[in-house]
């Protein structure tokens, strides 16, 4: 099932990709979820919990765009995590609460244009990882 849930999100924002047309002067607001539950592989489950908050702005060929994640992970510290620019990899079994605001993520975008067949776009894609997550909660 938690695969299942997965693909269906990959599926739909891979569509929202395909089907984006750039507008001059366009800005949007988005927010999304990413859910996972299971054992990883380790005697004990973990939950993870991603809603990542997207601000983005296009201006005919640049666009730029801010993602602020919130990110909350339930379970021991031996899962290895790299979602919302927060790496936990510690070794424990004591099942535990992380919860708070991952690494921000700034981007500037060029949109080249369309191939003929229209169907194709590329974009050239720089990010800049910001460090606001806390360092604490590892």
């Amino acid at each position: 099932m938690k695969k299942f849930i997965q693909l269906i999100v990959l599926t739909l924002f891979m569509q929202a990709a395909v089907a984006q047309d750039v507008i001059p002067g366009r800005s949007a607001f988005g927010i999304g979820a990413y859910y996972a539950k299971g054992d990883f592989g380790q005697d004990s489950e973990t939950t993870i919990r991603y809603v990542p908050a997207t601000l983005e702005h296009d201006n005919g060929r640049w666009g730029l765009q801010l993602l602020v994640p919130r990110l909350e992970v339930e379970g021991p510290g031996t899962v290895l995590l790299n979602l919302g620019g927060i790496s936990r990899a510690v070794a424990s079994d004591e099942i535990t609460v992380e919860q708070g605001l991952g690494d921000a993520v700034a981007s500037l975008i060029y949109h080249f244009d369309p191939l003929p067949d229209r169907q194709t776009f590329v974009d050239l894609r720089l990010d800049v990882k910001l460090p606001t997550a806390d360092e604490a909660k590892a």
